[in-house]
């Protein structure tokens, strides 16, 4: 991860070649200092180190949900050895997973980016944010603190397309929040009687 100001503070992206030390910092920056994180992002750079980041976040937090979940299903006093088996199959799989959700959810987010924002970077730069937004799944398998971690997210997201479309905070929450809208409107929908 390279610093624009030599502040360890100003990042620009994760970094593979320096895989841990990149992957931990840019952790930090998006978490503790976003608006500065997308603020002080390369512009020019492509985008698969941050899509790279994306799926080790989204893989990450998959391995720690399914860490915790025994501890819950013992809690509720369930097991299903079916669910087990289908289990690693799923875990195999996640990368792919990962990296099919992460293009998705930024295509989604791009569609609103283009009716709000009337974008002057493209799909690249939504991606970019998705990927890194991601960060903030690490926190989503603690009990409570992931709901949390999810309203942060939003919060991040918006952030992140205010720096990188260069827009309005307003437009950026309005990007940001009727896909959320669309979402949950659809959940309740279909889970109506």
């Amino acid at each position: 991860m390279r610093s624009t100001d030599g502040n360890d503070q100003s990042r620009t992206g994760f970094e593979p070649s320096d895989f841990f030390r990149s992957f931990l910092g840019t952790v930090r920056a998006v978490i503790v200092a976003p608006t500065a994180f997308f603020g002080d992002l390369d512009r020019q750079r492509s985008s698969g180190s941050a899509v790279l980041f994306g799926v080790i976040c989204a893989v990450i937090n998959i391995l720690l949900l399914y860490a915790a979940a025994p501890v819950d299903s013992w809690i509720r006093g369930e097991t299903n050895p079916a669910a087990d088996r289908f289990d690693w199959i799923f875990l195999a799989l996640s990368p792919l997973f990962a990296w099919i959700g992460l293009y998705l959810i930024a295509a989604v987010q791009h569609l609103c980016v283009r009716v709000f924002v009337r974008p002057r970077k493209g799909f690249d730069a939504t991606l970019r944010v998705s990927a890194y937004a991601s960060a903030v799944a690490l926190l989503s398998w603690v009990p409570i603190v992931g709901y949390l971690a999810s309203l942060y997210g939003l919060y991040v997201t918006m952030l992140g397309i205010r720096a990188l479309h260069e827009t309005t905070t307003k437009r950026a929450s309005l990007a940001m929040l009727v896909p959320l809208l669309i979402f949950v409107a659809s959940v309740v929908w279909t889970l109506w009687p």
